[in-house]
């Protein structure tokens, strides 16, 4: 999945969205933008770039991240310079 075109994994910058409240039928409606990449153009999301992000709830709320619960609110999250190796294969000349 594309969460956003426009991601960079070495940009320095978290995307958080934010989506309004949706029902069912609003998620199913969602789910092409969240499989390309297109969901800052929907009216149902805000993002927002940032270096570090602090969530609150009024309630302890858990965290899930790919998958995994992590924790639970309040929480915050930041990026760490250079701590992720990236290997690849070097692109062949055009």
């Amino acid at each position: 999945m594309t969460i956003a075109e426009d991601a960079e994994i070495d940009d320095g910058l978290l995307k958080v969205y934010y989506l309004k409240p949706l029902g069912l039928w609003g998620w199913i409606r969602l789910l092409p933008s969240l499989r390309f990449g297109t969901l800052d153009r929907r009216g149902e999301a805000e993002l927002m770039r940032a270096t570090r992000v602090d969530v609150a709830t009024k309630r302890p709320k858990q965290i899930n991240v790919d998958g995994e619960l992590i924790g639970e609110t309040p929480a915050t999250f930041r990026l760490l310079p250079k701590a992720l190796s990236v290997f690849a294969p070097v692109p062949a000349p055009s």
